[in-house]
């Protein structure tokens, strides 16, 4: 068990470590953590969805248990160079960070690749480690706040009523795409069957929402993309002239 004094810092967010606790002490989520060396929970589980984490052999989870108590939320494993790899994550894309030893006990651990369609609001892609606060303790603190963002943005996203605009659309000049969630399963745009191949336009009043997942909404950012398509009940024949643009 992980004994000492420490903290995990970022420009908008600090978390101190002492006594086997991290504790968040600037930022949006104020919440304590225990640390018994492989697993970390909330002081008081009816915060922050009550979401815990648990360490072991290089391999760092994550779970919202009223999601799920057997599948995590997120999954990381540390791999060569000191580089923790998500090799699973139930919304949006995967990301990497690595950690580099800084002067003394001080570490400093940075996104590398991946996560550019997560939404804003968590605490940044840059944190610092101090003191004797262990690296695998650390780093749920690191993916704490975007973790709740996703969540918080996930629970939203399920709420939403969806209604396909059908404008007739002569033109084709915008080709609907949709995020990686979304191109999960080779669905249809407009509902839950696969897709027949059928090609979808957008209309000049959705043209705008371009750069948006036609299927859900969510911002495509710069993250990975795929190109959406229509089943045979929504494409065939003169439907795929109208706009196939999700509405909510």
């Amino acid at each position: 068990m992980a004994e000492g004094r420490g903290f995990v810092l970022a420009p908008k967010e600090r978390w101190n470590f002492a006594d086997n606790q991290l504790e968040c002490i600037e930022g949006v989520y104020k919440v304590t953590y225990n640390w018994d060396g492989a697993n970390f929970t909330l002081v008081d589980s009816s915060k922050c969805h009550g979401g815990y984490g648990h360490y072991q052999n290089g391999t760092w989870k994550w779970f919202f248990p009223l999601e799920s108590k057997d599948k995590p939320f997120w999954e990381f494993k540390k791999q060569q160079q000191n580089k923790m790899v998500c090799t699973s994550i139930q919304y949006k894309s995967p990301l990497t960070w690595e950690e580099k030893q800084e002067e003394g006990d001080n570490r400093k651990v940075s996104k590398v690749d991946g996560g550019k369609d997560h939404p804003r609001g968590h605490s940044g892609d840059e944190w610092e480690l101090g003191g004797s606060v262990p690296s695998e303790l650390a780093f749920f603190g690191v993916m704490f706040s975007r973790s709740q963002i996703l969540m918080e943005t996930l629970i939203e996203r399920r709420k939403r009523n969806y209604q396909r605009c059908n404008a007739f659309t002569p033109n084709e000049s915008v080709k609907p795409m949709i995020c990686i969630n979304c191109a999960e399963g080779d669905l249809c745009i407009c509902c839950s069957e696969r897709h027949g191949g059928y090609s979808g336009r957008f209309c000049k009043a959705c043209a705008p929402r371009r750069n948006f997942c036609a299927k859900c909404g969510d911002s495509l950012g710069q993250g990975p993309k795929a190109g959406g398509f229509l089943c045979d009940r929504h494409g065939y024949g003169n439907l795929n002239a109208n706009c196939c643009r999700m509405k909510f």
